[in-house]
């Protein structure tokens, strides 16, 4: 995730079904938002809520159906967010104002004069399908389930709680991303099953959520904070990983390099992509050198995302399955983040270069990229 110390979102009427790919092209305003917040290390864009009114926002976007204009005047209603401060509630934010508008929240912060109460939680879920497909899809059913889950909360607690779609937020791989703030966590490979420990973690007491950091369920899925560095992050990895995630969690270990082949990727679409692979590398490691396409390899083989994912089927010639390791359980609890999985789903990390491998492709054997 970008570092970043203020986030600012405009709040539109527009479902994001209707947002093209890249909002910033049809809305000036964001243009210049997105400008004026670097100055400050922030990061603007829009959120929607189903239960919005028409009226948050100006004539020119408040239809969802009329096409984005950028002739017609932006009015919106805004949420900012700032490191170790209140949020704040913004009534009007126009092209003529918006610099103002960002200027005096930082004035306000220093003198610690926020007008919007404590004490709530906003998620704001990436379902940006235009942008990437899987924010769309995956980002949809964690939307959905967020949603049924908080409806069987108390109301008291169901009152302090509020869901937004965002729009893209970097890092469609990790998708479902949840932008969680107050803290400012983002969080990804989020999946429906994930949501129950998602409201578990931050429905806690204010006083409660510095120790979200040290669950496992935050060391699994956590992306960032809003305030820390990228030096800070890594520290704070390394210093909240658990022991027996550090024992149990390893990536594959390489062995003395023995042979240097080609091996065959065979792409969702069926071309084949012959790639060097040295004895002992990993099957992600020798896509991701090679830059196969869906092969993304995020935690460099520490068994902490999915996007290695591929499938190896039984060899059709004769049903021989490949000569891999047997899937271990942190690869099986893994693979639940990986979209499309199948029987026959692996995560490329797990499975080294071997002859035996390599002859069992030269038999007709084959390792399939999955299509996201």
């Amino acid at each position: 995730m970008p570092e970043h110390d203020y986030y600012l979102f405009l709040h539109t009427s527009r479902p994001p079904s209707s947002w093209p790919s890249h909002i910033e092209t049809a809305s000036p305003l964001l243009r210049e938002l997105k400008r004026e917040m670097k100055k400050h290390n922030g990061i603007a864009n829009f959120a929607y809520h189903d239960a919005a009114s028409p009226t948050e926002q100006g004539a020119s976007l408040s239809s969802t159906t009329a096409a984005w204009d950028e002739s017609e005047p932006e009015v919106y209603k805004a949420t900012m967010h700032g490191v170790k401060r209140d949020s704040r509630m913004v009534a009007s934010v126009t092209m003529s104002n918006h610099g103002s508008v960002v200027k005096d929240y930082m004035a306000r912060e220093v003198n610690g004069t926020m007008d919007m109460d404590r004490g709530r939680i906003r998620f704001y879920v990436c379902t940006h399908g235009n942008r990437d497909c899987r924010c769309g899809d995956v980002g949809g059913e964690v939307l959905a389930e967020l949603k049924n889950s908080i409806l069987k909360l108390e109301p008291q607690t169901r009152s302090k709680i509020e869901i937004f779609e965002v729009g893209h937020v970097g890092g469609h791989v990790w998708a479902a991303n949840v932008l969680i703030y107050p803290p400012g966590d983002w969080l990804g490979n989020l999946r429906p099953s994930d949501v129950p420990a998602l409201l578990k973690q931050y429905i806690n007491k204010e006083q409660e959520r510095s120790d979200i950091s040290n669950s496992a369920f935050s060391r699994l899925h956590r992306r960032g904070r809003m305030g820390l560095s990228k030096e800070a992050e890594l520290k704070l990895h390394k210093d909240t990983m658990a022991p027996a995630s550090k024992e149990g969690l390893k990536p594959l270990s390489r062995a003395p390099a023995l042979g240097v082949w080609s091996i065959p990727f065979t792409s969702y679409d069926g071309s084949i992509i012959s790639v060097p692979a040295t004895e002992g590398d990993s099957l992600m490691k020798v896509a991701k050198v090679a830059g196969v396409p869906s092969i993304e390899g995020v935690c460099d083989g520490k068994l902490e995302c999915a996007t290695c994912h591929l499938y190896i089927p039984p060899r059709q010639t004769d049903l021989a399955p490949a000569p891999a390791p047997q899937m271990s359980e942190a690869e099986e609890d893994m693979l639940d983040y990986a979209i499309g999985r199948r029987d026959d789903s692996r995560l490329g990390c797990q499975i080294p270069v071997t002859k035996d491998l390599v002859d069992w492709l030269r038999g007709g054997g084959q390792l399939k990229l999955p299509r996201f």
